[in-house]
């Protein structure tokens, strides 16, 4: 069996490569559908925690997989990441295991191509301000993953943990040679900002970003607030964006934002570019 830590997977993966594999991926899932059941969700209420089961088999490529992922949000307080899991690679011939890789990072790595992928079909090829909402390993991915597709002019990080994001703003500073600041308030972050990626940990049903802190036309990767009271986005927002989804069956049963997106208004859905984002103009 083989076995895949952070370190192996992070050495082993080059992000643009990976963007264009997620983009032929999609294109073949218009001949070759996956199979994606709902996930499953168990609430660990004691701990504020909730752990995720997400099954998936692709049948042309004779692949089948499940991710096991537990989002425990006082794991910093412990020195820990917050989410943490598996990804198990079954042999459907003989249901034996072939492989377990961290999920934390594949998570990371993963849902950061795609937003670089959406970013990529959906956002002019010219300079653009970027707005990250979050600080945690999310926030970070994002970067990177926006960096690769897109130059960038205006970097700035807000989270409510004002430490946390000054550290990743010099850190990715440093790494990236961009110069990227924290700022103190989400309007401050928004202003001006053409691509935004919202990556956090909000889980109330009152709405993050509303349509009034946006520039005309400016373009979100919303892939945070994944427990079904979370709303990021504002759905009178969606309801006046273009909105993208990787699977739009999982995105209108398990997602509690798109939904009320839709009854909203009638938000314009596609399949097949990107985790849900929205391209929109005011």
């Amino acid at each position: 069996m083989l076995l895949l830590n952070r370190q192996d997977i992070e050495q082993c993966v080059e992000l643009p490569r990976l963007v264009r594999v997620l983009e032929d991926a999609h294109r073949n899932f218009i001949s070759s559908p996956p199979v994606v059941p709902d996930r499953l969700m168990i609430t660990h209420q004691r701990e504020n925690a909730f752990s995720l089961f997400m099954p998936a088999l692709l049948p042309e490529q004779s692949t089948l997989g499940i991710k096991v992922s537990s989002f425990h949000a006082g794991n910093g307080v412990r020195g820990l990441p917050a989410v943490n899991g598996a990804v198990l690679l079954i042999e459907p011939e003989t249901g034996r295991l072939l492989a377990m890789l961290d999920s934390a990072v594949l998570t990371a790595i993963r849902t950061s191509a795609m937003s670089a992928l959406a970013t990529n079909k959906l956002c002019p090829l010219r300079r653009l301000n970027l707005a990250v909402i979050g600080a945690g390993v999310q926030a970070a991915a994002h970067v990177r993953a926006m960096a690769a597709v897109r130059e960038l002019g205006r970097v700035r990080i807000y989270s409510r943990r004002a430490e946390q994001s000054a550290a990743l703003a010099e850190r990715l500073s440093i790494e990236l040679c961009l110069p990227i600041h924290a700022v103190d308030s989400l309007h401050l972050a928004l202003a001006d900002a053409d691509i935004v990626c919202t990556t956090t940990s909000h889980a109330s049903p009152t709405p993050l970003i509303t349509s009034d802190m946006l520039k005309p036309l400016a373009h979100i990767n919303a892939v945070g607030g994944s427990t079904p009271a979370a709303c990021e986005i504002d759905p009178w927002l969606l309801a006046e964006a273009q909105v993208h989804v990787d699977h739009l069956d999982s995105a209108r049963h398990e997602s509690s934002v798109w939904p009320r997106g839709w009854l909203a208004g009638g938000s314009k859905e596609h399949q097949g570019c990107s985790n849900p984002t929205s391209s929109r103009s005011a």
